[in-house]
């Protein structure tokens, strides 16, 4: 979530209380840091938590206790990651922190195999709001536009289909690591790459539009689906995807100006790509503002005899 995302947790008894030592649960098993001692607006950020957000934690020497079952250790570098490059001082980090102990918890609380079934792969823009920064990212796209991470469906309540983004320091907090179901997350991905591909051969129509749980952008992560894309229009395509559910084939129907608009049009949370992207079935790069770009914008492909974006870098 991202910088974060959102969710639910809770709480039960019989952990010592107090700011001595606590024992590590079992499932904490990725490696830490030695643990800084916190500074003083993060103790009150995280009282906050506990007064306002009411979430029930134990503070200890190493972090924060999220007592349950599977007993929970956020360390402090946890807590601090969950801010990223929020002030523990800003009036919204007892929020921020709020939203990631209950998804922390709610990670823990859920049997692996039903995170393991639910885990899909999502697909972000560089920079977006959703993004839950470099340590969340599996895989990098070949362009430098589209970046691959874990999510996983069936966490929210209110919304079983929704994939939620669960950043890295809730996976490290709750003992587990989300990279063993990643292989089976792609090859879904494929799939849906392939049912939308199959969907763009039946039908002449330049809407794209999700397939299943992977929205537009995500798609683009499968090389099935952006092979499709591509073959279409000779080996590169032109693309709009300024909506995340959104996209765009056959530039040349639109105005040039249409994505830039429609992203900034879009909640943050909703928007895709700020500009066209060019898409080949290895690649995804952002157009740039020059008149090449315009071309290639106005055209739905690159103009005779130019070179893939990435030649040109």
């Amino acid at each position: 979530m991202p910088g974060v995302v959102v969710v639910d947790g809770r709480a039960t008894p019989g952990i010592a209380s107090g700011w001595g030592p606590s024992p590590r649960p079992d499932r904490y098993r990725l490696p830490v840091t030695e643990p800084r001692r916190p500074e003083r607006a993060l103790k009150r950020a995280l009282f906050a938590v506990t007064v306002v957000g009411e979430v029930d934690l134990v503070p200890t020497d190493d972090g924060v206790v999220l007592p349950g079952s599977p007993v929970v250790l956020a360390s402090w570098e946890h807590c601090r990651a969950a801010l990223g490059s929020l002030p523990a001082t800003h009036a919204v980090a007892p929020e921020v922190l709020t939203r990631w102990l209950r998804l922390t918890r709610l990670v823990a609380d859920t049997p692996e195999l039903v995170l393991a079934d639910g885990a899909r792969v999502v697909g972000l823009p560089r920079g977006h709001a959703l993004h839950p920064g470099p340590d969340w990212v599996v895989e990098r796209v070949h362009g430098e536009a589209l970046d691959l991470g874990v999510g996983i469906r069936g966490l929210d309540a209110t919304d079983g289909e929704r994939v939620v983004l669960v950043p890295p320091s809730a996976w490290a907090a709750a003992g587990l690591d989300p990279h063993r179901w990643w292989r089976a997350a792609v090859d879904r991905l494929e799939e849906m790459g392939g049912l939308a591909a199959a969907r763009m051969r039946r039908s002449p129509d330049p809407v794209l539009r999700p397939m299943g749980d992977a929205d537009v952008v995500t798609l683009l992560g499968s090389r099935v689906f952006r092979a499709a894309v591509a073959g279409a229009e000779g080996g590169m395509a032109a693309v709009a995807v300024p909506m995340r559910r959104r996209g765009w084939l056959r530039l040349s129907l639109l105005d040039p100006a249409f994505a830039p608009a429609a992203a900034l049009a879009s909640e943050p949370v909703d928007r895709g790509f700020a500009r066209a992207v060019l898409v080949t079935a290895e690649e995804v790069a952002l157009a740039g503002d020059g008149p090449w770009a315009l071309a290639a914008a106005l055209d739905g492909r690159l103009p005779a005899g130019d070179t893939a974006p990435s030649a040109r870098r």
